[in-house]
């Protein structure tokens, strides 16, 4: 079985070379679906849904199946992608599809600052604006395309999300995934928590998901 990443809005280069480096370390092998952001940002659903089923195609040549592990934006790509035959799970990280309030981000905010103060926040700007534009239209299509399909993904779908992160709702959380779907609350407030100090306990957690 292979396992694919399909990386958020704020991948790039040295996220996914981190991302590989830990599930190495790991004995995991990891590879990327995506081309970056930008690349989607300019194609229609149609387009993406066709080069995300070209790219799994290519993948599944040579492995008997695929798991996705999906950051971010990515999840909602992730379940559009889960449609292919040869997905076997879906793991969602810091998945974004019902936003936090503003009253949620403070609650979030107030009761985990001090405890994960020690680690460094994200900077969104860190793109320029165009791009930075040109991503966020993408997620806002991309989610309304996943929530219309999330409720007949045909796959396991398990979720990890940080509990010191303020874009991730998890009372949104609660309303999208009933009962059945494993939710992962991990010790960090980083948006994307196998970049954080519990990487390596994540990887592991996945081995033991996988039956490796």
């Amino acid at each position: 079985m292979e396992k694919i990443y399909i990386p958020g809005i704020l991948g790039n280069r040295d996220e996914l070379h981190d991302i590989e480096k830990l599930f190495k370390e790991q004995n995991m092998s990891v590879v990327s679906l995506s081309k970056g952001d930008l690349f989607f940002s300019k194609m229609n659903q149609n387009d993406i849904r066709k080069f995300i089923m070209q790219r799994i195609d290519y993948i599944s040549r040579t492995h008997d199946g695929v798991h996705l592990i999906c950051h971010s934006m990515g999840c909602n790509l992730g379940v559009i992608a889960s449609e292919h035959p040869s997905v076997e799970s879906l793991t969602l990280v810091s998945p974004e599809f019902k936003c936090t309030s503003r009253l949620e981000r403070k609650k979030i905010l107030r009761e985990t600052s001090e405890k994960y103060q020690h680690e460094s926040s994200q900077n969104l700007s860190a793109k320029p604006l165009g791009e930075q534009l040109l991503q966020v239209g993408l997620f806002l299509r991309s989610r309304r395309w996943a929530l219309k399909k999330l409720s007949s993904v045909p796959v396991p779908i398990q979720v990890f999300y940080s509990e010191g992160d303020p874009f991730v709702s998890k009372r949104g959380l609660d309303q999208v995934f009933g009962k059945g779907t494993r939710k992962i609350m991990v010790g960090t407030s980083n948006h994307n928590p196998f970049l954080s100090e519990k990487g390596p306990e994540l990887v592991k957690r996945l081995k033991w998901y996988y039956g490796e």
